[in-house]
C-alpha cells in the first residue's frame, strides 16, 4: 500500500488557496495526515479508495488521529481554486491539463495519482501547472470533470 506515513509538508509542497477548511465525519478510525487526500464512502470520509469511482471528498487540512467512527477531520473541500502543490512523478509537461486520479492502492497518498482512468477512483482533481516536470506541480482540487464537448 502506498499510504501516507507523515504529514505533507506545506513549505515544501504547497497550498495556493487556504479557504476554510470543514469538519467532515470520517468513515471509521483512522491516521489522517495534512495533505492526505480523502474520498466518500456511506455520506463519510476515510483515507482509502473503496473501488472504481470512488469520489474525491478533499484534502486533509490538519494532523489528526481518529480513534472512533464519526469522529470530525478538518478537511480543504473540492472548491475551484484549490490549488495544491504535490510531489508526483507523473507531474509533467505532456500531462499539463490532463484529470488525475487516485489507485486503488494508492490510498491517501497524492505522489500515486495517475492519469489512468480505468480501475481508479473519480478524478481528484486537473493538472495546471507543472513546477519541475516528472517532479511537481499544481492540482486544482475544484477542475476534476471533463468538459462535455471534449
Amino acid at each position: 500500500m502506498a499510504s501516507l506515513t507523515a504529514n505533507v509538508n506545506f513549505a515544501t509542497n504547497g497550498l495556493a488557496r487556504k479557504g476554510a477548511a470543514i469538519p467532515m465525519r470520517c468513515h471509521e478510525a483512522d491516521t489522517f495526515y495534512r495533505g492526505g487526500l480523502l474520498f466518500w464512502t456511506s455520506g463519510r470520509v476515510r483515507a482509502l479508495v473503496d473501488a472504481d469511482g470512488t469520489e474525491f471528498a478533499g484534502v486533509v487540512a490538519e494532523y489528526g488521529i481518529t480513534t472512533a467512527q464519526d469522529q470530525f477531520v478538518l478537511v480543504y473541500p473540492c472548491t475551484r481554486g484549490g490549488l495544491f502543490l504535490y510531489a508526483n512523478a507523473n507531474f509533467t509537461i505532456a500531462n499539463q491539463g490532463a484529470l488525475f486520479y487516485q489507485t486503488l492502492a494508492g490510498e491517501d497518498d497524492p505522489s500515486t495519482l495517475t492519469t489512468t482512468q480505468a480501475g481508479n477512483s473519480g478524478a481528484v482533481g486537473r493538472l495546471v501547472q507543472v513546477k519541475t516536470s516528472g517532479t511537481d506541480g499544481w492540482i486544482d482540487i475544484g477542475d476534476r470533470f471533463a468538459p462535455a464537448n471534449a
